[in-house]
C-alpha cells in the first residue's frame, strides 16, 4: 500500500509515512526506536534501545504493543536491524553493539545467534568469517535464501545461509564508488550480484 516507517531517535517515535509523503502516524515506545521491519500480515517489528537495554517489540497494524521478541528488555544492547525469512516467519535482530546476528523462529522464540567482534577480512580462516565490526544492516535474499549482513567496520557484505553459516563475502575500503564505505543496506545489492560465488 506504499506506506513506509521511518525510526525517529530524537522523538523516540516510529512514524508511519503515507505513500504521498504525509505522517499517517507514528507508534511511541518505551526506547528509543533503532531497526523497523512491516511484515507480511501488517505487523510490525522495531529494535529498541533504553536505559535498562536493547529489546524487539511486535505491534499490529494499528500500533498495538502485542509481545517482545525474545526474552524482551535486555535481550539485546543496540538492536538496529531486523529481517525476517518469508517462507519459515523466521526473524533476524542485528545487534551492532554485540558484533551478532540472534535467529528467532516466527513465534519470537530464541533459537541461536552469529557473530563475534573482529576484523573478519581474512579469506584463509574459517572462525575469521563470523567476525564484525558493528553491523548495521540486514537482508533476507530470498531468491538464493541467503541472509546478507552490512558489516560496516570492516567494509564488507557478508552472506550466510538461513541457519547462520558462512558462504561467502565481498567488498572491501573505498571511497571512489569501486567498493563499500560503511555498508548498510545490503538488501539493495539482492539481485545485482548473480554471478557472486
Amino acid at each position: 500500500d506504499g506506506v513506509q516507517y521511518v525510526t525517529d531517535s530524537g522523538t523516540e517515535e516510529v512514524i508511519i509515512v503515507d505513500s504521498d509523503g504525509s505522517k499517517k502516524g507514528s507508534i511511541s515506545g518505551t526506547g528509543v526506536p533503532r531497526g523497523v521491519k512491516a511484515l507480511s500480515n501488517g505487523n510490525l517489528l522495531v529494535g529498541y534501545t533504553s536505559d535498562n537495554g536493547g529489546f524487539v517489540s511486535l505491534y499490529s497494524p494499528t500500533g498495538s504493543f502485542i509481545k517482545y521478541i525474545g526474552d524482551g528488555i535486555g535481550q539485546f544492547s543496540m538492536p538496529t536491524a531486523i529481517t525476517v525469512d518469508p517462507s519459515t516467519g523466521n526473524i533476524y535482530v542485528v545487534d551492532s553493539v554485540r558484533n551478532a546476528v540472534y535467529l528467532f523462529d516466527a513465534n519470537g522464540n530464541y533459537l541461536s545467534q552469529f557473530g563475534e567482534y573482529g576484523p573478519g577480512y581474512y579469506d584463509s580462516g574459517g572462525t575469521f568469517h563470523n567476525q564484525f565490526d558493528y553491523p548495521v544492516g540486514i537482508a533476507f535474499d530470498t531468491a538464493r535464501r541467503e541472509v546478507l549482513v552490512g558489516d560496516q567496520g570492516n567494509y564488507r557484505i557478508k552472506v550466510f545461509d538461513p541457519a547462520g553459516n558462512y558462504l561467502r563475502q565481498f567488498g572491501q575500503e573505498g571511497l571512489d564508488g569501486s567498493w563499500l564505505f560503511g555498508p548498510v543496506k545490503p538488501e539493495r545489492l539482492i539481485g545485482r550480484f548473480t554471478k557472486l560465488q
